[in-house]
């Protein structure tokens, strides 16, 4: 069960790190579920909204996501004037860069409850975080994490990801736009 538990921080490690750089696609392939019976059975929820199935999955965590990156890529380009008619998203995507967002979410206070039979596991994660796009305000974000994992062969796999805001907070720093460092705060958390 120690090894267990120890393997299942791995894939929620993952998972975070996957999603601060906002590669779902890449972590739904990789990290959750591939059997067809628990696909048809996997579900995500937060504040927003519930989805049950990998197609539901699909368009809420991952297609969402990157309609959300374009659309902050857009303003991005707008708001520093680059002209992009005539560009794809994905050269819109690729002006936007290392720039856009920040997502930082954090788990901390895990409980990891392995079953009797080693075949699933019910977990639990605290995420204090933040959400931030340069020039726009941030966000500090306190979220629940419930998850369960079911083992498909040797790996775990995630099977539910609920991941519930308790509160957020908005900031303003100001972040700048190229180089490194030297931004200086804008106003108060």
């Amino acid at each position: 069960r120690a090894l267990d538990q120890q393997a299942i921080q791995n894939v929620m490690s993952r998972h975070v790190m996957y999603h601060c750089y906002g590669l779902h696609q890449e972590e739904v392939e990789q990290l959750w579920v591939q059997e067809p019976e628990n696909q048809a059975t996997a579900s995500f929820g937060q504040n927003q909204g519930y989805y049950v199935g990998y197609p539901a999955i699909w368009g809420a965590y991952v297609d969402g996501h990157t309609e959300s990156w374009l659309q902050s890529a857009k303003k991005y380009c707008s708001d520093n004037d680059i002209d992009v008619s005539g560009m794809s998203d994905e050269e819109i995507l690729d002006i936007y860069g290392g720039v856009g967002q920040l997502l930082l979410h954090v788990t901390t206070t895990s409980l990891i409850e392995v079953a009797d039979d080693g075949q699933t596991a019910k977990c639990f994660w605290y995420s204090p975080g933040m959400i931030c796009e340069t020039g726009q305000s941030g966000n500090t974000i306190w979220e629940a994490y419930g998850v369960d994992f079911v083992k498909e062969g040797n790996d775990w796999k995630i099977w539910h990801l609920h991941m519930y805001t308790d509160f957020t907070g908005s900031f303003y720093i100001d972040i700048p736009s190229s180089g490194s460092g030297g931004g200086q705060g804008g106003g108060q958390a």
